[in-house]
């Protein structure tokens, strides 16, 4: 969009060819090294806001012995890496639970990454994780 005049204000965010995305993963998994489960990168000339992400974990089966296990939500540019949510536990209750949500709205640049992972060092048992985000990526 043109602006001819500094009296026409710019559009919102929201109506600059904004797309909203809902990312998600949820499964009952058993010990696993550090996996990601989904990602997005913002595309040159576009920027993004994170309006929700959340994570959590269950203990669901118990193991032969506790472990950590975690979920976690993070951005990185490249150079450095932000988290944003860590739904982290060291233990062998069954049940046991962390749920974390974003407590604000996150701005995105070109080139910024956003991503889910889960890890868990059990010897055994299981762990339900899920994790999920809104995203709106819209025109610089």
């Amino acid at each position: 969009m043109r602006v001819s005049s500094f009296a026409v204000a710019r559009p919102a965010y929201y109506d600059r060819n904004a797309t909203g995305s809902y990312l998600t993963y949820g499964a009952q998994l058993t010990p696993h090294g550090l996996t990601t489960r989904w990602t997005t990168t913002v595309a040159t000339g576009k920027k993004g806001v994170i309006e929700y992400a959340r994570g959590f974990t269950e203990r669901r089966v118990v193991g032969g012995s506790a472990g950590q296990y975690s979920s976690w939500v993070q951005i990185t540019s490249g150079a450095t890496t932000g988290t944003l949510i860590f739904a982290n536990s060291f233990n062998n209750t069954l049940y046991n639970q962390v749920h974390i949500e974003l407590a604000s709205a996150i701005t995105l640049y070109a080139g910024e990454v956003f991503f889910y992972q889960t890890y868990d060092d059990s010897l055994s048992g299981t762990i339900y994780y899920q994790g999920d985000a809104k995203v709106t990526l819209f025109d610089a």
